[in-house]
């Protein structure tokens, strides 16, 4: 898997290796003395999610095969009773370790491939008591720099996140999953889903022409960069994926493998951006195009000062720049077609070579 994960959400699988109880719908007791059914996690991927943002638009990213071999993830989880009764189910309330269920206070699960679970030094139960349930946070990659600090006017868990401008290809595709309510006598050993999310929004680059001199010039993009005002590091809340970063002016470059310019329609994302959703304005957005002659020439695709319309980033979902290149000396009939946010999540943008 690589650290560009596409899926809107991927899904790992619980399973509780000992079976209930049938009349009182308890677990029986494991090995481990004092605790309850082993928690397992598969490392198998059940499928997309498809999430319908508006009712006039929708987003789908494809599913994720299965996690690139060593993955971590992190997962907490807090003590529960069926019905929530006399327990603490905030993760912003639980500061000690003694808070969580034994080894899932930031637990360490790594996929390995091969194998169908998630493996960890540690085996996780459910609590051993009547009507046992656990209320569970995952988040992606794993850390031990988890820390109990404020984010975005709360103390909660949080870990750091990073963004890596100088070449955006490496940037990791931040995640987490909320909090899932899991209960012993409702699932028993079916297979529980947790759902990951995109704490971090994200700009695709799709590079064509329609135009047979340009296409035979050979031209291909070398990079693209990107100037904003945002944050490139900070802390991800592990309950909602908010991020906390200082904010100051900086370029990312996106380095392209296959720079290739496509004929006719827009091709597969030549460059990928992820930034903050929230607290980020894009500045400036160029290009480096190489001619088949090997001359290279830097091109501006975007300037908030003159374009007159604004790319947004938002939470989990993609901004498409749709990019045409044309000879110097075309005609454009008409303005640049910007759609709004809300109908499609796309920006077509002309660009004339010289």
């Amino acid at each position: 898997m690589k650290k560009w994960i596409l899926g809107v959400s991927f899904l790992m699988v619980m399973l509780a290796s000992c079976s209930k109880d049938n009349d009182e719908g308890t677990p029986q007791s494991s090995t481990l003395t004092g605790e309850g059914a082993e928690l397992k996690f598969s490392s198998n991927v059940l499928s997309s999610i498809v999430v319908e943002v508006e009712a006039t638009r929708a987003t789908t990213r494809g599913p994720l095969v299965s996690f690139e071999n060593n993955s971590r993830i992190g997962v907490f989880g807090i003590p529960g009773i069926d019905g929530g009764t006399g327990e603490s189910c905030n993760l912003r309330d639980c500061k000690n370790e003694s808070d969580f269920q034994k080894y899932l206070f930031n637990g360490q699960y790594t996929y390995v491939s091969g194998y169908d679970e998630l493996q960890s030094e540690y085996q996780a139960t459910y609590p051993s008591r009547a009507n046992p349930a656990l209320y569970l946070y995952g988040y992606y990659p794993y850390t031990e720099k988890a820390e109990y600090r404020e984010i975005a006017g709360s103390t909660q868990w949080a870990v750091p996140w990073q963004l890596d401008i100088d070449n955006m290809a490496n940037t990791i595709d931040y995640l987490y999953t909320g909090e899932q309510f899991v209960k012993y006598s409702e699932w028993g050993l079916t297979p529980v889903t947790l759902a990951f999310q995109h704490a971090l929004g994200r700009i695709d680059f799709r590079f064509f022409t329609t135009n047979m001199a340009v296409l035979n010039a050979n031209y291909s993009v070398q990079s693209v960069s990107v100037t904003c005002i945002s944050g490139k590091k900070g802390w991800m809340a592990i309950t909602n994926g908010d991020l906390s970063f200082t904010t100051e002016t900086f370029t990312s470059t996106y380095k392209v493998t296959d720079g290739s310019i496509a004929w006719n329609t827009p091709g597969e994302p030549a460059a990928r951006f992820m930034f903050s959703p929230t607290g980020t304005l894009i500045k400036k957005v160029t290009c480096v195009m190489k001619s088949g002659a090997g001359v290279t020439k830097e091109y501006e695709i975007f300037d908030s000062e003159y374009s007159g319309y604004t790319i947004p980033v938002r939470k989990g979902e993609i901004t498409n720049m749709k990019i045409r290149f044309l000879p110097k000396d075309a005609s454009i009939s008409s303005s640049v077609n910007v759609n709004s946010w809300e109908s499609s999540a796309t920006i077509d943008k002309d660009i004339k070579l010289q």
